[in-house]
């Protein structure tokens, strides 16, 4: 890989396919219990213990604004590390990790501001998410 690559974690939220800098990926995991945090943000699920770790689950729905899924919905979840935090970003589906071209993204002048860029895939838009920004919306840095 070159320095204009990079990879991307990709997993699909509502109807949007969204990456991560696979750097920042810890582990993904099928749903864990988690225990509920008065008072917290709408999009903090609770919190989940990873092997003694304590990780900050957060809803990627509803930190971007988007619907919440329904009840029994299926989901996964990524445990990402940024700086001192471990989270688990809850997502719908898990899909791959793809490798992209730095030169080819393209950054967005509005939207949600976790979502700094997007990138063509052959069949779809894959769109970056900025894990700081992300964590920053979910009330969790």
């Amino acid at each position: 890989m070159t320095a204009t690559m990079s990879r991307l974690c990709a997993f699909r939220v509502a109807d949007l396919w969204l990456g991560v800098d696979a750097h920042h990926v810890q582990e993904l995991l099928r749903p864990q219990p988690v225990t509920r945090v008065p008072l917290a943000a709408a999009c903090v699920v609770g919190l989940m213990n990873l092997r003694g770790q304590i990780a900050v689950a957060i809803d990627v729905r509803l930190a971007l604004g988007l619907p919440a899924r329904a009840a029994g919905d299926a989901h996964m979840n990524v445990v990402v590390r940024d700086r001192d935090h471990i989270v688990a970003l809850v997502v719908d589906r898990i899909d791959d990790v793809i490798e992209i071209d730095l030169g080819l993204l393209e950054p967005l002048p509005s939207g949600p501001r976790a979502i700094v860029a997007l990138y063509k895939l052959p069949d779809r838009l894959c769109h970056v998410v900025d894990i700081s920004r992300l964590l920053a919306v979910g009330g969790s840095s």
